[in-house]
């Protein structure tokens, strides 16, 4: 099992491209493959990985690797995806200094671009997709999400809050929700 994890979220930290909401079409494609955890789960820890402070990737590799395989999962998931990313960077950066005028390589970096956006989108597009399936199925929730909205906003241009502030005050008001539904 462990193995497993490692190599999963070793691969998924070596091609992810465009930062960590870029790792929800391969957490998608995890899940479906391994049944660690399901739709709902990763919904939920999107919401706590960007609540939390830290690299969303990593954190939520370290909730997965929690989740399948305990504590001690947590920390291979976690040390797995970070490992990726210090190999690839180690390997590349003395070329990228080295080379970094030639043509060919600023192509492939800017061919890259468009992988990070359209990684994004596809993140961004799943994430409001699920939660409109939430909303067709209870509707109180798309007003109950626009008024946070409006609350953050306000918090943020009126009574100038702090991220963190308006996060810790839409978490309280999530927790309040669960009482009433």
């Amino acid at each position: 099992m462990m193995l497993e994890l490692f190599i999963r979220f070793f691969l998924i930290g070596a091609f992810t491209i465009g930062g960590g909401l870029a790792t929800i079409p391969h957490l998608i494609e995890l899940s479906a493959v391994t049944g660690w955890f399901d739709e709902k789960f990763l919904m939920t820890m999107i919401a706590i990985s960007e609540s939390t402070p830290g690299p969303i990737g990593i954190n939520m590799a370290t909730v997965v690797g929690v989740k399948s395989a305990g504590l001690f999962g947590g920390l291979v998931a976690s040390l797995a995806v970070s490992l990726a990313g210090i190999v690839v960077m180690l390997l590349i950066a003395p070329s990228l200094t080295k080379y970094r005028n030639n043509i060919l390589l600023k192509r492939v970096l800017q061919g890259l671009r468009p992988t990070m956006l359209g990684l994004i989108l596809s993140s961004a597009f799943i994430l409001w997709s699920r939660t409109f399936i939430d909303i067709v199925d209870n509707p109180f929730l798309l007003g109950y999400g626009l008024f946070l909205v409006i609350v953050s906003w306000l918090g943020l241009q009126f009574f100038k809050l702090k991220s963190f502030q308006i996060i810790v005050v839409c978490a309280l008001c999530g927790w309040g929700l669960s009482f009433i539904l």
